[in-house]
């Protein structure tokens, strides 16, 4: 059921993440996303800064 629940996490950038790149949605992040690849993680929850 991953597809559902990409749907869900992917309100914003986070659909970016899905992807599997993380330069495009490092954008939405800042330069702390580049710096921390592990960063990925967190955006598949959109940050509250987003909505």
């Amino acid at each position: 059921m991953s597809g559902g629940d990409v749907r869900a996490s992917a309100r914003g950038h986070a659909q970016q993440a899905v992807i599997g790149q993380g330069v495009q949605h490092n954008y939405f992040y800042g330069a702390s996303g580049s710096a921390r690849p592990g960063v990925v993680l967190s955006t598949l929850i959109p940050p509250p800064s987003i909505l």
